[in-house]
C-alpha cells in the first residue's frame, strides 16, 4: 500500500507519532520507543527472575508471555493499515527489533526453564 506524501498522511504521523519532526525515523530509535514498553520490560524482569532463581515456573511464564506477544505484535504490525501508512510516510519502522528481541527474551526465559529442571 503506497501511500503520497500528503496532508492526509502526515495526519497518520501526528497521530501515531505526536513528536515527529518530520524527518525519516531509524529503526534503533524506533524500537528505543517500543521495548519501553511496560510488557516488554516484564518479559525482561521475568527472564532475569528465572534466571536468578532458577524457577522453571518463572521461566515458562516468561516463554509463553513472550511467544503470546510476539504473535499479537507481529500481526499488528502486519495488519493495522495505519501502522502501515505510518511506516510509508517515515514516522515508524518495520518492528524487525523489537520481535527479534522479543523473541530472544522469550527464548532466554525458555533456556532459564530447561536449566532450572536440567539441574535438579
Amino acid at each position: 500500500m503506497l501511500l503520497p506524501c500528503s496532508s492526509a498522511a502526515a495526519e497518520v504521523c501526528d497521530k501515531v507519532r505526536p513528536e515527529w519532526s518530520g524527518e525519516t525515523v531509524s529503526a534503533v530509535s524506533d524500537f528505543l520507543k517500543d521495548a519501553v514498553s511496560p510488557f516488554v520490560l516484564l518479559l525482561v524482569v521475568l527472564l532475569v527472575l528465572s534466571l536468578m532463581l532458577k524457577s522453571s515456573w518463572i521461566g515458562i511464564v516468561g516463554s509463553l508471555l513472550g511467544a503470546t506477544f510476539f504473535a499479537v505484535t507481529l500481526v499488528h504490525y502486519q495488519t493495522d493499515r495505519i501502522y502501515q501508512a505510518a511506516i510509508v510516510e517515515g514516522c515508524r519502522t518495520d518492528p524487525i527489533l523489537l520481535l527479534a528481541a522479543i523473541a530472544a527474551v522469550t527464548l532466554g526465559c525458555l533456556a532459564g526453564a530447561f536449566r532450572a529442571r536440567l539441574i535438579r
